[in-house]
């Protein structure tokens, strides 16, 4: 992907912070060290929990999954995480599966799959009235504005990746002593999932950011609910990839005529310098179309399609070799067209 190259060279290296946002690791906690986790992070009085941890099956300890689905039906800031399996339906935890009262959140990413490129959060399914963890929790953060109403309709939302710090805790540490940490919880959404499973990294952009034998991997993947963290973040602050169907085929059209009306021009000059004329037009303004996409993505996050337009500079440059043979043939057609009228005439004439 063209953005790849920003996220992954051109982008600011400077590493933000969002304290908007906390990350609770659970680690390798069971059930009960889970509910115990919740409980603590509700005795801080956070604004919104999103809970990207799936319960699927009443386990032995009846009495810890009866608590956890007692929570879920108290606790209407939290949003619990429902995983779309391809061609299985939905994979929820047991106490929300017929319960329309408990806030759900979409966990996927789009096109998942072994060492593919996460680029988009699964925002809608048909058969489901809720959307993403992520949207559901910006929608409780953020009051309704434009950006809210454009992303309900979103089957897909893209991800804008930037370099992103929250605040980390270790769910052992938070239920030693929650207390030490309402400063840190109140009144911010908080995520909590496992921030080391691996099952749930994820291939990212700065893949492309780290050179070859680096042993730092931190931006060849990353955690699922640090990425769902990041895309909150920057909602929240009103940056997400903006594009238009209609801005884009108003630029097409602008191209190609920009296109045809330097190769007019060329095709004045003898065949050397129209040849020549065409490989540096389409050069230079390739250029110019990669600098004007980074310039538009960096500042304004919108997009164009950068190889449509590639496709027409390219074209209409090439045109101009076959300008001349083309127009040969066609004036040699139409020479032809033009005797058999005549001679037809003369015929009915006579």
């Amino acid at each position: 992907s063209i953005k790849d190259i920003y996220y992954g060279k051109i982008q600011s290296k400077k590493e933000l912070y969002d304290d908007r946002i906390v990350l609770v690791d659970i680690d390798t906690l069971g059930r009960k060290g889970i509910l115990e986790c919740l409980q603590a992070v509700d005795s801080c009085k956070p604004r919104a929990v999103g809970i990207d941890i799936l319960f699927p099956e009443l386990k032995d300890d009846i009495t810890t999954d009866l608590l956890l689905a007692a929570y879920a039906q108290q606790h209407r800031n939290s949003v619990f995480a429902v995983n779309k399996i391809e061609d299985k339906g939905l994979k929820e935890s047991f106490f929300t599966k017929n319960d329309s009262l408990i806030k759900k959140g979409l966990v996927n990413f789009g096109k998942e799959g072994e060492h593919m490129v996460v680029r988009t959060l699964l925002n809608k399914v048909d058969s489901v009235a809720f959307r993403s963890m992520v949207y559901q929790l910006y929608t409780a953060f953020a009051a309704r504005n434009s950006i809210s109403d454009r992303l309900k309709n979103e089957t897909e939302i893209e991800i804008f990746y930037k370099r992103i710090r929250f605040p980390e805790i270790k769910a052992s540490a938070l239920i030693a002593d929650p207390a030490s940490f309402k400063k840190i919880i109140n009144d911010k959404i908080v995520l909590v999932g496992a921030t080391n499973d691996a099952g749930d990294m994820h291939v990212t952009p700065y893949s492309t950011a780290v050179p070859e034998g680096n042993g730092s991997a931190g931006f060849t993947e990353s955690p699922g609910i640090e990425i769902h963290a990041m895309t909150l973040s920057l909602l929240l602050s009103g940056v997400y990839v903006r594009n238009s169907v209609y801005l884009d085929w108003l630029f097409v059209i602008v191209l190609f005529l920009i296109s045809v009306y330097s190769m007019v021009y060329l095709l004045e000059k003898d065949e050397f310098y129209m040849d020549l004329g065409s490989k540096v037009y389409a050069f230079l303004f390739s250029c110019l179309l990669f600098l004007l996409y980074m310039f538009l993505f960096d500042r304004f996050h919108f997009q164009f399609n950068f190889m449509q337009a590639i496709v027409i500079v390219i074209l209409t440059s090439e045109m101009v070799k076959i300008y001349k043979p083309v127009m040969a043939i066609v004036f040699n057609v139409l020479k032809r067209v033009r005797v058999s009228i005549l001679s037809l005439k003369k015929m009915l004439h006579a």
